[in-house]
């Protein structure tokens, strides 16, 4: 007797994306875990979004006292964690992804220095300014 085969044959080069690991790359740079997730708009959004969150703490901060800075590290913590929970929902909502050739992890590591390097530059040259 023969066993049924099933329906739907799953392609062995997909995988569904990781929860932890894209929460892990938010930690490294806002959006990344995101864009590992294939939501590469949100993604964009959301590292557009801890630019300019740090560029609009990075004022009141540097010319405040300590309650200031607490009150934008502690924003900006917040903005991480409700990125980093986003993003493991976003790798739960996609359960197969087609590995393409940029899934590696030196794409990734490569997007986090681009983005950590390009946000770095541009608060340095609002602060000099």
């Amino acid at each position: 007797m023969e066993l049924a085969r099933p329906r739907f044959q799953i392609d062995p080069r997909t995988r569904p994306p990781r929860p932890w690991a894209a929460a892990l790359l938010t930690l490294v740079t806002p959006g990344l875990g995101h864009a590992y997730a294939g939501a590469w708009a949100r993604a964009s959004a959301v590292w557009a979004g801890g630019v300019a969150l740090a560029l609009a703490l990075l004022g009141p901060a540097l010319q405040s006292d300590g309650a200031g800075s607490l009150s934008a590290l502690l924003t900006g913590l917040l903005y991480l964690s409700w990125g980093m929970l986003d993003a493991a929902r976003a790798a739960r909502r996609h359960p197969r992804t087609r590995l393409r050739r940029f899934n590696r992890w030196f794409v990734y590591l490569a997007l986090a220095v681009a983005a950590g390097g390009g946000a770095s530059a541009l608060v340095a040259a609002i602060a000099a300014g």
